[in-house]
């Protein structure tokens, strides 16, 4: 079994938590300025293609959004 397949099978075994992880990696990934197609195309392979945008936008605003904080912040 691979890496990805064994992802998968978490997400679909923990629909509420898995998308809530998601979220939190895309939130980190963006706050690291790493590449945001990257999750996009994960989020549509986890969850589909309406779900997953929904989620990888979430996670890309939360990360957005802690990044201006931290600038605002110092």
């Amino acid at each position: 079994m691979t890496l990805l397949q064994t992802l998968v099978d978490w997400i679909q075994l923990h629909p509420v938590i898995g998308p809530v992880a998601y979220v939190v990696v895309v939130s980190l990934w963006t706050v690291l300025f790493l590449p945001g197609s990257v999750s996009m195309m994960v989020a549509g392979f986890l969850f589909g293609a309406l779900a997953g945008s929904v989620w990888a936008m979430l996670g890309i605003v939360i990360g957005v959004a802690a990044v201006i904080a931290m600038v605002s912040i110092g």
